[in-house]
């Protein structure tokens, strides 16, 4: 899908330094990747994702923060 390309092209632009996770955002939030995972390893769990049930956005950005703090 062009989500899913856009985010393997932001992904790939990435700093060696700089460290992101991923949160599916479905009818509850599902950690797919941690903070910190590498970019080759997390881009294999977005392609895995599957588009499913409802948006659950804003629980979904609470578990965001939550991992962050």
């Amino acid at each position: 899908t062009a989500t899913r390309e856009t985010l393997r092209v932001f992904l790939a632009g990435l700093a060696p330094y700089e460290q992101v996770g991923l949160i599916a955002i479905s009818s509850q939030p599902q950690g797919v990747a941690p903070v910190g995972m590498d970019i080759p390893s997390l881009m294999g769990k977005l392609d895995a994702i599957e588009a499913q049930g409802g948006s659950a956005l804003y629980d979904s950005l609470k578990t965001a923060i939550d991992q962050l703090t």
